[in-house]
């Protein structure tokens, strides 16, 4: 027999509610089921970002000392300046705009240690030594 609106069969035995296409019935397996599913994927999504910040902070995060160093700055206009940075015995100088950074030359080994010895902390700007070294890259006297 087929269940009335009220959800009591026509012979007078109660049924549940029953949700088209669930099979077995029952709103409440069905609320059961999704919550379950609800909860495992909040779990895994929740792990799944831990195991990735775990891995990322291992590997090129702020953990251990930086093998690149800032030695010196030149401002040239708003938005725009020379970085000295040291890799190691390497000084390479590069251009710095607000969309973009290109190397613009690197340092001989002797020019980088009589200018930014390896020991030395950075400092400010030495503008006539950076000045010199571009003008002599470049060709001009």
């Amino acid at each position: 027999m087929a269940p009335l609106a009220s959800g009591v069969a026509s012979a007078g035995a109660p049924t549940a509610p029953t949700a088209p296409g669930v099979p077995g019935g029952g709103l409440t397996l069905l609320s059961l089921r999704l919550g379950l599913a609800l909860a495992l994927i909040v779990a895994l999504i929740l792990s799944a970002g831990f195991v990735l910040r775990r891995a990322v902070g291992t590997r090129g995060g702020t953990t251990g000392a930086s093998r690149l160093q800032v030695v010196d700055r030149l401002d040239l206009a708003p938005k725009r300046a020379l970085y000295g940075v040291r890799a190691g015995a390497r000084v390479v100088v590069v251009g710095v705009t607000e969309t973009s950074i290109a190397p613009v030359f690197e340092l001989s080994p002797e020019e980088a240690a009589a200018l930014y010895p390896p020991g030395d902390a950075p400092r400010g700007t030495a503008f006539a030594n950076l000045l010199h070294i571009v003008t002599q890259k470049a060709g001009t006297p």
